[in-house]
């Protein structure tokens, strides 16, 4: 690149051809757990099973990526557990038992749903496919409250750090490729 060639803007494909579609999958599952689930139960359970459908379509068309898929399997799993029961994700009497602390389970009986979060406390023999459900126990993340999670969850944190990092790795290549500075090219600065 010579002194007077402009810079030319880093490129790099996005992660995700739909990413936009992310954003609204994530904008209405906020609307269904913080606004509809208190008040309209049945339309919340139906917000969030079609949010999953509309995520797996995006995830789709980027199947060919590892991580997109390893992404697309854990939604999968999700949206498995959750359509099988009724439409909120399943946490047991016992996983709720260690987290209860920052959920406050006590009034909750069986069949209730928790607050302000996808799921619904469920006894292991009335929960389908309970290998997937929020079973697995984070003791204590950087807040310091536990937190539940299922075995989809762990495959789109694995999936999200997998395109992350081939994302950034994508940047440096092409940010490498050109010289840091305009009018550097050569290690000395511009008259």
């Amino acid at each position: 690149m010579s002194a007077k060639e402009p810079a030319r803007p880093c490129r790099v494909a996005p992660p995700l051809r739909s990413a936009w579609v992310v954003f609204l999958v994530l904008a209405a599952q906020s609307l269904a757990v913080v606004v509809l689930k208190e008040s309209h139960l049945g339309a919340a359970k139906s917000v969030l099973v079609a949010s999953y459908l509309v995520l797996l379509l995006a995830l789709v068309r980027d199947l060919r990526r590892p991580a997109i898929a390893l992404i697309f399997v854990g939604a999968s799993l999700n949206f498995a557990v959750i359509s099988a029961n009724g439409g909120l994700m399943p946490i047991s009497p016992e996983t709720l038992s260690r987290i209860a602390s920052s959920v406050n389970g006590n009034h909750i009986s069986p069949g209730g749903p928790l607050p302000f979060n996808k799921d619904i406390l469920r006894e292991a023999d009335n929960t389908r496919l309970r290998w997937l459900s929020d079973t697995l126990v984070f003791p204590r993340p950087l807040r310091g409250v536990p937190v539940a999670f299922s075995v989809g969850d762990v495959l789109i944190a694995l999936g999200i750090l997998g395109l992350s990092v081939t994302w950034l790795a994508a940047i440096m290549r092409t940010r490498s490729a050109r010289p840091m500075f305009n009018g550097m090219a050569d290690g000395r600065a511009a008259h």
